[in-house]
């Protein structure tokens, strides 16, 4: 085809922008912008202080009472973590008598480590048919650390995904001086989890489950 003058700018135009539609449509995944991660879903019950659903064999909450207790037995829980400082035997004692098992795994949030986080991880492994109910005493430092680990760690969450969800469920504001530390551990958790020894068996356990 012949082009006269007058018709080459429109030509011009023309190559232009087939170059630049073709250039977007190859560009890297990663300039576009990160997909929506879904958040816990709330849900009220009596005795069940800021619950949610972290996945459907994973839920999360602060202190339960006798009423949340049992109102997790109806939800079919088989395993109640506790995180606070120290073990209660009276919530062993209700949680046992329930038919359910009471695991403590005791940590204050200025003091996060890879142990408290790799036994977490661990019992959530060892028990695959049974929902798991981990909480704090308000649900939202080191609740909302122990979910962090587990979104980053199973789900392939980045540091700044998991730590909305931190937020979205209380870590904020005065919490950030309360937990100093607790922060800084989450960003670099993904780092840790990658090179610590401890988290070995738990790395091969998430990349089998992901690949299937």
């Amino acid at each position: 085809m012949i082009l006269t003058e007058r018709g080459k700018p429109f030509a011009l135009f023309l190559t232009s922008t087939l170059w630049l539609c073709s250039a977007i449509a190859q560009a890297p995944s990663h300039s576009r912008p990160p997909q929506q991660r879904e958040m816990g879903s709330r849900k009220h019950y009596v005795g069940l202080p800021n619950f949610a659903e972290v996945s459907p064999n994973l839920l999360r909450g602060g202190q339960p009472g006798v009423d949340g207790l049992e109102a997790l037995k109806k939800m079919g829980v088989g395993v109640v973590i506790d995180m606070r400082g120290t073990k209660s035997s009276h919530e062993q004692l209700a949680v046992r008598k329930l038919g359910m098992e009471y695991i403590a795994i005791p940590w204050h949030c200025p003091f996060p480590s890879d142990a408290i986080f790799a036994r977490f991880l661990k019992v959530i492994h060892e028990h695959p048919k049974k929902k798991v109910f981990v909480h704090c005493r308000l649900g939202d430092d080191r609740t909302g650390m122990a979910v962090a680990v587990y979104r980053m760690a199973n789900e392939g969450w980045s540091a700044d995904e998991a730590l909305k969800e931190m937020e979205e469920f209380g870590f904020r504001g005065k919490h950030h001086l309360i937990c100093p530390t607790l922060e800084f551990y989450e960003k670099r958790f993904p780092e840790h989890f990658r090179e610590n020894p401890v988290f070995e068996e738990l790395r091969s356990k998430a990349q089998e489950a992901t690949s299937k």
